[in-house]
C-alpha cells in the first residue's frame, strides 16, 4: 500500500503533466493556411423575358419570375496575406451549386360557354428548371473591424453546368370539371435538356461571415451571401439568376509542426 506522502507526490506529478499539456495546446502556433468546408441553402430567383424554349411551344404567357430552394456545398484552401491588413485572406473553393427554380404563371385563356352562361378558364404554365453547377470560387476575405470577428467576402463563381434539364406543363386549373381537347388537364407536356444551354456559368459573389467559436484551430462561421449570375442558362436569352446563400462554414487553421518538448518525468 502507498503511504499518504507517496500518493500526494504522484498526484502532484499528474497535475503538473496536465498543466504542461494544457499550456502546450493553448500556446500552439499556427500557419497562415486554412482548410475550409461549407454547406447551406440556396434561395434561387430568376428574372427573365421569354415566351418559350426553343422548339417547345407554349401558349401566350411569358416566363418572367421563378423561385426555388436548394443547396450548396464546398471545400477549399485559404491563406492570410498582407493586403489591406494582416487579417485579409485569399482563397479558392471547389463548389457545387444547385441553382434550380420553378416558374408558375397563371393565365386566363378564354371562356367555357354553356347555354347562355359562361365560365372563365384559367391555366398554370409551369416550367421547372434543374440547373446544377460545379466550379471554382476564388475570393478575398476582409476583416472589417479590429475587435469584431466579422469578415466581408468578395469573389467570383466560375463553373460548368453538370445538370441542365427542364420539365414543362400547361395545367388546366379552373373550372375543375373541364379538360383540354386531349381529354386531360395537362397540355404542352415536355421534358428534356435545356435547348441551346450555356456551356459555362459565371457569377459575382458578395457576402459576410461571423466567427462564433474557435476550438483547437477549428473556426465556426455562419455565413450569408448573394450570388449574382453573369451568364444565362440558355444562350442569347434575357434570363438571369440571383441567389441568396445562407449556411455554415468550418475553417481549420493548419498548425505549425511542433518542436520536441521535454517530458515531465515523475
Amino acid at each position: 500500500m502507498l503511504d499518504i506522502a507517496n500518493r500526494n507526490n504522484i498526484l502532484k506529478c499528474i497535475l503538473l503533466s496536465l498543466v504542461f499539456t494544457t499550456l502546450n495546446l493553448i500556446s500552439k502556433d499556427y500557419t497562415p493556411y486554412y482548410i475550409n468546408f461549407g454547406i447551406g441553402a440556396n434561395f434561387n430567383t430568376y428574372q427573365s423575358d421569354f415566351a418559350q424554349l426553343k422548339g417547345y411551344p407554349n401558349c401566350c404567357s411569358k416566363f418572367d419570375n421563378a423561385f426555388g430552394l436548394s443547396y450548396y456545398l464546398y471545400a477549399g484552401l485559404s491563406k492570410h496575406i498582407d493586403f489591406i491588413n494582416d487579417k485579409t485572406k485569399i482563397g479558392v473553393d471547389l463548389e457545387l451549386n444547385n441553382l434550380s427554380a420553378k416558374y408558375s404563371v397563371n393565365e386566363y385563356i378564354g371562356n367555357d360557354i354553356v347555354g347562355s352562361n359562361y365560365r372563365k378558364i384559367y391555366v398554370d404554365h409551369n416550367l421547372d428548371v434543374d440547373w446544377l453547377v460545379a466550379g471554382i470560387n476564388p475570393y478575398l476575405n476582409f476583416k472589417l473591424f479590429e475587435n469584431l470577428p466579422l469578415e466581408l467576402k468578395v469573389g467570383l463563381n466560375l463553373g460548368v453546368p453538370i445538370a441542365k434539364s427542364f420539365t414543362q406543363q400547361e395545367v388546366l386549373v379552373e373550372p375543375s370539371d373541364l379538360n383540354f381537347s386531349n381529354g386531360t388537364k395537362i397540355n404542352n407536356n415536355y421534358a428534356g435538356d435545356l435547348p441551346d444551354a450555356s456551356p459555362i456559368y459565371a457569377g459575382a459573389l458578395l457576402g459576410a461571415n461571423y466567427k462564433v467559436a474557435n476550438i483547437s484551430g477549428f473556426e465556426f462561421l455562419p455565413e450569408i451571401s448573394i450570388l449574382y449570375g453573369l451568364s444565362s442558362p440558355v444562350k442569347n436569352y434575357n434570363w438571369n439568376n440571383i441567389t441568396v446563400k445562407a449556411g455554415i462554414s468550418i475553417a481549420y487553421n493548419i498548425p505549425q509542426k511542433s518542436e520536441e518538448r521535454i517530458e515531465v518525468v515523475p
